[in-house]
């Protein structure tokens, strides 16, 4: 219930956030009535506590006289809070809380001592409230107590539980001790440290952050051993770099009169950094005075100054015992790092007598001490205050009388404005405070900042600024440097806080000889007019300049200002590109159907919070397109932006710059914390829809240019001969500018929808090649006839122009006869044969080019995000009215001929129906003029070429149904030039589904990861089956029984590979590769040798020093990377590269590095099945130079393969010669071991069946192609898979700790935590062994091994398998059996342990199968399992491996254990935290 107590309440919340310099305090008074009155019962203050904001919560308590015995009271069961709010208004609320009724007990261990509680609590948020608290099965025995912590709401409702530790307990009167307390950070999204006592006498504490949601994670935690005479005095504190410290103290009563100068008194620091774990505590302060006891020890933040500071009261006893003991107060200000800035011991006289001893020395925030005392008097508790500068002895007087009277349990609170609440003694249903303001010693250094070390800003607090201020300045006292924070700039939108821009020191700038920093604003930042803005500093956006210290910052909703209003002018709609970055792409391509349409509507509510507008104005299409410009690949996506009239409202001009501003500095913007738009490529920004007109005006106009030049033309030849078919001038120019738009449409655009580009070049390319051959065709039989050839000679020239350019459209034929103009070349004497086949062509041409391109190019507007390119605009009008005009045209043509043939036996040689009808019929002059002109070469007039002859002759009535299954398999069979094989008898052929013509199932598998159609297939046909990817038949194996019988059983016919241009005929120069030659004599001889340089022997002898050196530093890199999370697929991509150059070419280099990270880039490129051109379509191959076009990228990688293997291979030989020959690397193994020749041997394709006896591969010549192949080989297969398996390793760590505890279990117990595994240990680490086995089994880096090819044809379970057979073998079914495996769906590493815990022997069917099986299994395999072991057993032995926390709910990410086109893991984030003692020295001793 929310209270308002009238005008005096309005007074005090004035009194709360005034912040005037103290002249005199006036005693004021804050009372509150109880809504609910418990009669006898009293509402009692005890306990306070306050927001960084000044607001206040106070528990009131009301006693149980029932459960109440002596010192030990308790309360009714509920937790009573009161809010008082900064408005002036009280809010109450009384939670119950299901905890055991002990937790709202107390006790004193010695009557008037300190109150020991049961529960306690700490105000993280707003409205989150953190609970410790006590549970017990039995609460009569204390060893069943567990202390527990939860985190509610101010309603009452629990968003978290978990344990949080074993109490103290007093074993002597076996009872806890609830001594542990909680300091909270001070930046409470950080959470708070708890410490207390441990069993062994130890300060225990632990870190814990409650994420946004309520979880609660737990960070770091330790001990403090309590050594010597043991620690008096402990307390741990909050630092300035958000961080924690643990202070204590101690004294000894042994005196050395020998040695005087031995310490008698000592204080130190344990410093903890957030999330991390402590180094040795730091001696701050020691002192040889004898006789001394350390009675307080009261740390805190140095408002005034830099660091922290300890007070530590101490007495100082006479030793004749004679005299009151001297009471004296040492001050040591030190940093967070522990080193000592300042210390002063300050001998303050009280004057007041009969009082404890200890005086409470509470900091204040702009400078000085508040020292008070309590003591219980005959009248009730009172307590006395003094206030002291921050070196003064004197002191002064707080304005309340001496003693002030206090509540029964001493409760006062001091609010961050130096305002005093004293609690008062209850004697009603109401409780109060006494108030007044405290001075501010340092307060003229204070401008209204809460900060002692800001002296102003620009803009100032409470000011008004223009919307387009580009910088922000803060003015500081003392020079500064920057630091590792943040300014953080909020929008208040309905008083909730919306970020805008997040400034770190790399926008910054220091001026003023470091006293001023300058920050860049974006000019999306303050983009709203009339907004109301406030600005964050973080704690350590800047450390001070001399110490290097972290200063304190500026908290939420104190440096604010207003935005002036402004008007945007008006701006119709529009739409515009972002691109996905390729991290995002791959996320996208990850989720379902549904998950997509649910990324693009929370793509658009995070774009509507962050630029920020209304969410309705925001589209999109829900498409994407893949963006060619990069090599990566990236998607582009489509939002559009309503225009509004609403003043108020941001223009459509100002959204569009506001998103482009945000997305290219998503790391400043909450572009960049968004669930979707985090994901957004910042390098791309956001591009707008261009207007068509200004980008593409003068070519639009030159376009216009030549149509109007057209019409010139055909008015000129109208002048000149009307009787000519003139209109064929703008059929001339329809021609050209429709092929122009078509080889402009395929070069340039095509490829934004991968599925029609070959569509595109198609339909592009045949027509041109039939109309050629059918021009040509044509030209030389009427060059046969007399008159013709008698033309042809008279104008060659323009007869070769126009017969090329009927490659374009065969109707340019057409306008060789029509008299255009009245040219004398313009006046061909076609036959009516030649006439009827151009008719025929061009019929023709409407099925095999018009259709389908305006077909290709609605589909192309349909699946484009944008249609913002001139090009496609045009190609789809152009194709459009050429498919209307040819249409119609010949229609009319046909019509024409139908009735010449019915209504007249004289020839049909009119040119009208030569150009559609689209032209006047010529005269009757002309008409005899050209009848005349065939009598004269001997011809028929009267020969009859009527439309229904010639259809009879094309077209068979009973049989023409184009669309029947057997002319569909006559047109399959004329693409797919496949050598057909004699088909034995009582043999089937292979399941299947059934293929379309010329694409085969490309449209069913075609960008569809190989693994889901292959488990979607075998559904339906069986676990063999085959496909038909475009011209190439595939015979898929999903059974793991067929795989073993086919490929080991059979493998000397299932061992070959099948030949790829790409691949093959190109990247490896024709097979010359261990991994893609055909299986013969030549793979035989590279595998011999490559085997021996890859024994288990050699690996383990020759290559151990070099992998552990390269997984050693990349131990330090992760090390480094400070247990912050991060990626790590970097670091070891990074470092395997350097580990396979090492080893295979003996040398590494940040340029080799890149080299090789380039030829993975083009490899990845060759080895994708989509890009199998040739293989597809084979006809294609027959198109001059189409093999440079296809192919261009592999080309460019064999280019880059070749350059750097040459320099590799003539600086290994360089080595060798300055070494006598000796060298550990792969190469030079391999050099040593091939007879190498320098001519060129023969390609593996030619000789791959030849002489293919086991001898001979003895004595078998290479040349230096050979060796190079080798080589590059083994660099390539071993990176990829590798970081793919470390990746799933990683992930499938960080979902299963437990595993992971275990390996590290064995690792300790077998290292003994001083040294690193070696391949000695593995017979002791056999858990470690199965969890990579078994890793490889439940998430492998690949399901398919790379495909095999059969050497002669076979007959398998009666199917017909013919030689050259592309074999496609997926091993999902072994790893996932349930005849094989105990718990086939579940993470197990027990898979592979015997009963006795011991590895299990290798299972030919059992053991994973990620390195293939039969003569292809990888040769390399004992090299990538020593490396594995190697580096989860590096990181095991020293990291903890936590998962990375969501950066909205800020909840630890439960990663997502789905493959990403079957091959890895979707991206994640985690953090390598360093075991306990793990340091980068450590690191670099152990061996």
């Amino acid at each position: 219930m929310r209270i308002l107590l009238g005008n005096f309440l309005l007074i005090f919340a004035i009194i709360l956030c005034s912040y005037t310099l103290y002249t005199t305090a006036d005693i004021r008074v804050l009372s509150h009535n109880e809504q609910i009155d418990y009669g006898q019962t009293l509402p009692r203050i005890w306990d306070s506590k306050s927001y960084d904001d000044g607001t206040m919560v106070v528990r009131i308590v009301r006693k149980n006289v029932t459960t109440s015995i002596n010192n030990y009271l308790c309360f009714h069961e509920m937790l009573s809070l009161r809010i008082i709010n900064t408005d002036g208004t009280v809010v109450e609320k009384d939670l119950k809380l299901d905890i055991q009724p002990l937790n709202y007990c107390a006790f004193q261990m010695v009557s008037g001592g300190i109150w020991l509680e049961y529960m306690k609590y700490v105000l993280i948020r707003k409205n989150q409230i953190f609970i410790a608290y006590y549970d017990a099965t039995d609460i009569n025995n204390p060893s069943t107590y567990v202390e527990w912590g939860m985190v509610i709401d101010y309603d009452g409702n629990v968003l978290s539980r978990t344990n949080i530790g074993l109490p103290f307990v007093n074993n002597t009167l076996q009872i806890i001790i609830p001594n542990d307390q909680f300091v909270l950070n001070i930046n409470r999204e950080k959470g708070f440290m708890r410490y207390g006592t441990g069993q062994n006498n130890n300060i225990e504490w632990q870190q814990f952050r409650v994420e946004p949601d309520g979880s609660i994670t737990k960070l770091t935690f330790g001990e403090l051993a309590n050594e010597g005479e043991g620690i008096i005095s402990a307390i741990a504190i909050r630092t300035v770099d958000e961080g924690y410290a643990i202070a204590f103290a101690n004294t000894t009563t042994a005196f050395n009169a020998t040695n005087p100068l031995l310490p008698q008194g000592q204080l130190f620091i344990l410093p903890i950094a957030y999330g991390q774990n402590p180094g040795n505590p730091l001696l701050l302060y020691q002192t040889p005075v004898p006789n001394l006891v350390f009675v307080s020890l009261i740390c805190d933040i140095a408002f005034s100054g830099v660091g922290q500071v300890c007070t530590l009261t101490a007495l100082q006893s006479n030793p004749t015992g004679n005299l009151p003991p001297n009471t004296f107060y040492i001050k040591i200000n030190f940093l967070s790092s522990g080193s000592v800035t300042s210390f002063r011991v300050i001998n303050r006289i009280l004057p007041v007598e009969n009082v404890n001893v200890v005086w409470a020395v509470n900091s204040l925030a702009f400078g000085g001490y508040l020292l008070t005392n309590t003591v219980t008097a005959p009248t009730g508790p009172s307590m006395y205050g003094y206030l002291f500068d921050e070196d003064n002895t004197d002191p002064i007087n707080w304005e309340f009388p001496e003693p002030q009277p206090i509540g029964i349990k001493g409760v006062y609170q001091i609010l961050p404005n130096n305002t005093l609440l004293v609690s008062q003694v209850e004697n009603s249903n109401s409780w109060q405070f006494q108030v007044i303001d405290l001075p501010k010693f340092d307060g003229n250094r204070d401008n209204g900042y809460f900060n002692l070390n800001v002296e102003s800003t620009v803009p100032a607090i409470k000011t008004t600024i223009n919307p387009n201020i580009q910088n922000i300045t803060i003015n500081f006292y003392d020079p500064v440097e920057l630091s590792n924070g943040l300014l953080s700039i909020y929008q208040l939108i309905d008083n909730k806080p919306y970020l805008r821009q997040s400034i770190s020191q790399s926008s910054c700038k220091l001026e003023n000889g470091g006293k001023t920093v300058n920050a860049n604003i974006l000019g999306s930042t303050f983009s709203v007019s009339n907004g109301n803005y406030f600005i964050k500093m973080d704690n350590g956006f800047v450390v001070d300049k001399s110490y290097k210290e972290p200063l304190l910052g500026i908290r939420d909703n104190v440096w604010n200002f207003n935005i002036e209003p402004k008007k945007d002018p008006f701006a119709p709609s529009t739409t515009g590109l972002l691109r996905l970055s390729p991290e995002g792409t791959s996320y996208f391509d990850s989720l379902s159907q549904e998950q997509q349409t649910n990324f693009f509507n929370t793509l658009l509510n995070d774009l509507s919070n962050a630029v920020p507008v209304p969410r309705p104005r925001l589209t999109s299409n829900e498409k994407t397109q893949l963006d060619l410009t990069v090599n990566e690949k990236q998607y582009l996506i489509s939002i559009g932006i309503k225009e509004t009239n609403d003043e108020n409202d941001l223009s459509v001009v100002t959204v569009v710059n506001n998103i482009n501003t945000m997305v290219k500095n998503k790391a400043q913007t909450p572009i960049g914390s968004g669930m979707a738009t985090r994901y957004l490529d910042q390098v791309y920004g956001f591009n707008p829809s261009p207007n068509l007109w200004e980008k593409y005006k003068y070519r639009l106009l030159g376009v216009f240019l030549i149509i109007g030049l057209l019409i010139v033309l055909f008015l000129f030849a109208q002048r000149r001969d009307s009787n000519g078919n003139n209109i064929a001038i703008l059929q001339l120019g329809l021609i050209i500018f429709d092929l122009v738009l078509d080889v402009a449409f395929v070069s340039s655009n095509a490829r934004d929808v991968p599925v029609l580009y070959i569509p595109s070049v198609v339909f592009v390319t045949l027509p041109i090649g039939l109309n050629t051959i059918l021009a040509f065709y044509i030209i030389t039989q009427e060059n046969t006839r007399p008159k013709f050839f008698q033309w042809f000679t008279a104008h060659g020239k323009v007869a070769s122009v126009f017969t090329v350019l009927a490659g374009a459209d065969i109707e340019a034929l057409n306008i060789l006869h029509s008299n255009l103009a009245g040219f004398p070349f313009f006046r061909a004497p076609f036959s009516d044969e030649a006439k009827s086949k151009i008719f025929w062509g061009a019929c023709i041409n409407i099925f095999i080019e018009d259709v389908p391109q305006v077909i290709i190019q609605i589909l192309y507007r349909k699946f484009t995000v944008s249609y913002d390119n001139i090009i496609p605009l045009l190609t789809l009008i152009s194709s459009a009215v050429n498919l209307t005009i040819n249409i119609i045209g010949r229609l009319y043509q046909a019509t024409n001929r139908l009735r010449h043939s019915n209504g007249s036996q004289g020839s049909n040689d009119d040119d009208t129906d030569d150009f559609g009808g689209l032209v006047a019929a010529s005269s009757d002059a002309s008409s005899n003029k050209k009848d005349l002109e065939r009598l004269e070469e001997g011809e028929n007039v009267s020969r009859e070429i009527g439309l229904d002859a010639v259809l009879n002759k094309s077209y068979n009535a009973s049989n023409g149904n184009l669309g029947n299954d057997q002319n569909k398999n006559k047109v399959y069979i004329i693409f797919n030039q496949r050598k057909k094989s004699q088909f034995p008898n009582k043999c089937i052929s292979l399941p299947g589904p059934k293929p379309l013509p010329i694409i085969g199932n490309l449209h069913q598998i075609k960008d569809v990861p190989m693994q889901n159609f292959i488990d979607r297939f075998s559904k339906e046909y069986g676990p063999i089956f085959k496909v038909h990817y475009g011209a190439e038949t595939w015979i898929i194996l999903n059974d793991y029984e067929i795989i073993r019988d086919l490929l080991v059983k059979r493998g000397a016919i299932y061992s070959s590979r099948p030949y790829n241009e790409a691949i093959t005929g190109i990247y490896t120069s024709g097979g010359k590769s261990i991994g893609f030659s055909p299986y013969g004599k030549y793979w035989r001889a590279m595998r011999a040798v490559a085997h021996q340089a890859l024994t288990q022997k050699v690996v383990d002898n020759n290559y151990r020093n070099i992998i552990q050196t390269e997984v050693k530093d990349l131990m330090i890199k992760f090390f480094n990377h400070s247990s912050k999370v991060f990626d790590p697929t970097d670091d070891m991509r990074s470092s395997l590269i350097d580990l396979l150059a090492t080893i295979s070419y003996g040398q590494k280099s940040e340029k080799l590095s890149q080299q090789i990270k380039q030829m993975f880039v083009g490899f990845a490129q060759v080895l994708n099945p989509g890009n199998s051109y040739f293989e597809m379509f084979p006809w294609i191959k027959y198109i001059p130079f189409i093999d440079k076009i296809l192919y261009s990228y592999a080309y460019k990688a064999k280019y880059l393969l070749d350059d750097m293997s040459k320099q590799l291979l003539e600086d290994l030989r360089q080595r060798l010669k300055e070494n006598d020959g000796e060298e550990n690397s792969f190469a030079a193994h391999v050099l040593k071991n091939m007879n190498i020749s320098t001519d060129i041997a023969t390609k593996p394709y030619e000789d791959s069946l030849e002489n293919d006896d086991d001898d001979s591969k003895k004595n078998f010549v290479f040349d230096e192609v050979d060796f190079m192949g080798l080589n590059n080989a083994f660099l390539v297969a071993g990176t990829g898979t590798t970081v793919a398996a470390l990746r799933w390793i990683w992930a499938l760590l960080v979902n299963h700790p437990e595993v992971q505890r275990k390996i590290q279990k064995e690792l300790d117990e077998c290292l003994q935590g001083n040294r690193f595994p070696t391949p000695e240990d593995d017979s002791n680490l056999p858990y470690l062994l199965a969890t990579i086995k078994e890793s490889f089994r439940f998430r492998p880096a690949l399901n398919l091994l790379l495909k095999h090819s059969t050497t002669k044809d076979d007959i398998y379970r009666g199917y017909y398998i013919p030689e050259k057979s592309v074999i496609i073998a997926s091993f999902k079914s072994a790893h996932t059996s349930e005849k094989l495996f105990e718990r086939p769906n579940e993470f197990y590493p027990e898979h592979y342990l015997d009963e006795n815990g011991k590895l299990k022997k290798y299972d030919e069917l059992r053991d994973p199968w990620a390195f293939g099986r039969g003569r292809r299994m990888c040769v390399g395999l004992h090299l990538a399992e020593r490396n594995l072991i190697t580096t989860v057993g590096y990181v095991l032995t020293l990291f903890n491996i936590e998962n990375d926390v969501d950066p909205i709910t800020q909840k630890p990410i439960k990663l997502d254990l789905n493959y990403v086109e079957n091959k890895f893991p979707k991206p994640y984030k985690l953090r390598f935290v360093p075991r306990p003692g793990v340091t980068i020295e450590k690191i670099m001793q152990m061996k």
